[in-house]
């Protein structure tokens, strides 16, 4: 019998402390927390077949231990998972959301795809736009049919010099761009010509002439409008400034009526830079040019450019062409040449010498740049041995130049100049 209620004693203990640790564990569980209310980010949604959404489910009180669980009352028109929303036929369903007792319903309404009508073509407000840099210009696109389905994409082939945005086209340095606008599979283009802002336009070859020598420009850049200039007399320089064609400009000398006084040089070509002008010169073409003889004697010849004794030069995207003498004359000037194009100029592409001033010579007299393109038999040249030697190591060409002597000294890219 004591073994008996020994044995009975251990067992009750046992119950006891399994019922305390129950207890125990029971009041650790997490305590529930109702949801009280649940709302949507959309009351209404309007879809088109196979087009998404995603709704958001907001459940008070914020601590609530209730999921929010999905359904649709019609998955053959809208099917949903997690909120996200899928159209799949056209027709209304009802999608709710349910947390704990409280739930909130979003109509959705599905229509069907629109019918794709494809482009035929495409065409835009202008073919060319002519802008100076900051300015805007919105083109317009025409798509064909009119009720093509497919939309207007924009796009720059050259994003440096013209961007643009919904058609707005916007001039950001000189230069050319194409901007193209795509419907589907046809495309229309726009040719963009954008040029450096200036403090003066001119738009005469007398506007031109005054414009250079009025003192009030000097360090100004000076725009010759669109067009071809006959000149009567040289266009000289001898100021800082800049001289930019405003579009395509070229300058050529009358067949008569020059005006020389038949004494001084430099005054027969195109244009002169010289009393140590620091000048940059771009997008111009300078032609026929003519010598002059001068009455005590001599010549003045006629060469496109003329630089004499000037400061440093930069000619940039220029054109000399049909001129008596040479296409560019670098006498004693720091010249840079770019995107230079030379042909059928009397005495040659460049010539080039550094002796005929007192001065230190810099360490690089001429420089030019791999765009440039000398068509003469004498590409780039210097006259004698004297001039030759002076030059040398003071000339900046493209590895494409080989010298040849020939009385002086050619820099060529052809084998020989035979």
């Amino acid at each position: 019998m004591k073994k008996k209620a020994v044995a009975c004693a251990v067992l009750g203990a046992a119950l006891a402390l399994s019922l305390a640790a129950f207890a125990a564990c029971d009041q650790e569980t997490e305590e529930q927390v109702a949801a009280t209310g649940i709302t949507l980010s959309a009351e209404t949604l309007d879809l088109t077949v196979g087009e998404t959404e995603t709704l958001t489910a907001t459940v008070e009180p914020a601590d609530s231990t209730d999921t929010v669980e999905w359904s649709t009352d019609d998955g053959a028109v809208a099917t949903v998972s997690d909120g996200v929303v899928t159209a799949v036929a056209a027709g209304t369903a009802t999608i709710t959301a349910t947390a704990g007792d409280v739930t909130a319903s979003c109509t959705v309404t599905v229509n069907e795809a629109e019918e794709q009508v494809a482009a035929t073509g495409i065409t835009l407000s202008a073919e060319t736009l002519d802008l100076t840099v900051g300015e805007t210009e919105t083109l317009t696109a025409t798509v064909e049919p009119a009720d093509s389905t497919d939309t207007v994409e924009w796009s720059t082939d050259d994003g440096a010099v013209a961007t643009v945005s919904d058609g707005v086209v916007t001039a950001v340095a000189a230069g050319t761009a194409t901007i193209t606008a795509t419907a589907g599979d046809v495309t229309a283009s726009c040719t963009v010509t954008v040029n450096e802002a200036y403090d003066v336009l001119v738009e005469s070859a007398d506007e031109l002439i005054a414009a250079v020598e009025d003192t009030a420009n000097e360090g100004k850049t000076i725009a010759v409008a669109a067009g071809s200039y006959t000149l009567t007399e040289t266009v000289f320089i001898t100021q800082d400034l800049t001289l930019v064609g405003n579009g395509d400009v070229t300058l050529t000398a009358a067949e008569s009526g020059w005006e020389h006084d038949g004494a001084n040089r430099g005054h027969s070509s195109i244009i002169t830079v010289t009393n140590g002008a620091n000048v940059t010169i771009r997008n111009l073409t300078v032609s026929g040019a003519k010598t002059v003889a001068l009455t005590a004697g001599g010549n003045d010849y006629g060469h496109g450019i003329n630089l004499a004794q000037a400061g440093e030069v930069t000619l940039e995207d220029v054109t000399a062409t049909g001129n008596d003498g040479v296409g560019i004359l670098v006498n004693d000037t720091v010249a840079t040449l770019k995107n230079v194009h030379t042909s059928g100029n009397g005495w040659g592409g460049v010539n080039v010498d550094v002796v005929g001033r007192d001065w230190a010579v810099p360490e690089t007299v001429l420089t030019v740049d791999g765009d440039c393109v000398f068509e003469e038999r004498y590409q780039i040249y210097c006259d004698d041995a004297d001039e030759t030697a002076a030059l040398t190591g003071k000339l900046d060409l493209p590895d494409t130049y080989t010298s040849v002597s020939d009385g002086g000294t050619v820099w060529t890219t052809a084998d020989d100049v035979a």
